[in-house]
């Protein structure tokens, strides 16, 4: 006898029903179960352990973070040039919060954090300097 679990949709809170051995779904229905939404579970999660290790707050949901990642069509929100590839935090104080995150690529964040001025810098040293 094969034996049921009912689990809860974590995207839409709809019960649904899986073999008690295929209990390792993220919570997600098989309508919402994709390879892009696991990548989302898991980059949100890994961001909020990250939150709760540095005592902030880690209130964002998935379906909270799927909904500026659809706004931006999956592109930096910055830019909205480039893939899309961290969540960006606005504060580093308010943690992984509806109100404080959105999606941004790589270099967007780098002069997010560290600001342009250390690129402009090293772009003003180079044209100053004897080049070839």
């Amino acid at each position: 006898m094969i034996t049921q679990a009912v689990l809860i949709c974590v995207l839409y809170g709809q019960e649904y029903h899986v073999e008690a051995h295929v209990i390792g779904t993220y919570g997600l229905c098989p309508g919402c179960w994709s390879r892009d939404t696991l990548r989302e579970y898991d980059r949100l999660e890994s961001a909020k352990r990250h939150a709760r290790a540095a005592g902030n707050a880690d209130t964002l949901t998935l379906a909270q973070w799927l909904a500026p990642v659809a706004v931006f069509n999956g592109k930096c929100g910055l830019c909205e040039v480039r893939p899309f590839e961290e969540i960006g935090i606005l504060d580093a104080c308010g943690g992984i919060a509806l109100d404080n995150c959105f999606p941004v690529c790589r270099s967007c964040r780098t002069h997010l954090v560290h600001g342009f001025d250390l690129a402009i810098a090293r772009i003003q040293g180079y044209l100053q300097a004897d080049n070839p």
